[in-house]
């Protein structure tokens, strides 16, 4: 029997369920709270059980996901299976600097394009 909370969640933070569960509240937190993903109009279009059926069909365990980001691959589409992957801090870094420096080259283009 868990006596304390720190127990519990020293339990729990092992779960795989209990790490899809923290992903499916983050993705909610952010679109409900962040003007970003408000002004853009990004969803969650996945449940906990989809995305611990995803999860456990890619054969991932708890601590292949449990220090790593969400990266919806289509910036611009919602969070749902077949547009998620699960990367660490340093890859979610570079894959986010990769889209900058290509959204800022496809802005030069269009302005060489005007000219």
């Amino acid at each position: 029997m868990l006596k304390t909370r720190k127990e519990f969640h020293d339990k729990c933070k092992h779960d795989l369920f209990y790490q899809c569960m923290r992903r499916v509240e983050g993705m909610h937190f952010r679109c409900m709270n962040n003007p970003y993903y408000i002004n853009k109009g990004i969803q969650v279009n996945i449940t906990l059980g989809e995305l611990f059926d995803w999860v456990f069909r890619q054969g991932l365990s708890v601590e292949d996901i449990r220090w790593k980001h969400i990266h919806r691959i289509d910036p611009e589409g919602d969070y749902e299976v077949g547009n998620i992957e699960f990367l660490t801090p340093s890859e979610h870094r570079r894959k986010h600097a990769e889209l900058r420096r290509a959204k800022k080259l496809k802005i030069e283009k269009l302005g060489e394009n005007e000219k």
